[in-house]
């Protein structure tokens, strides 16, 4: 099975981990979600593909499979 995440689950899965800054605190459960969504992802998907889409500057940061 091939999991696909995109920008919007990562980055918010990055805030609940506070590796990328939060705005808004009331949103923290919505985070929360994306994270296991992901969690989720690694543990039952044989390959996760997120595309490199965003910003050129985030790249470096946001490559989590190095």
């Amino acid at each position: 099975m091939r999991a696909l995440i995109d920008n919007a689950t990562l980055t918010a899965a990055l805030r609940a981990l506070s590796l990328a800054p939060r705005g808004n605190e009331e949103l923290f459960d919505l985070d929360v979600a994306a994270l296991r969504a992901i969690v989720d992802a690694v543990m039952l998907a044989d390959e996760i593909i997120i595309p490199d889409t965003y910003k050129a500057e985030h790249t470096p940061e946001r490559n989590i499979h190095e």
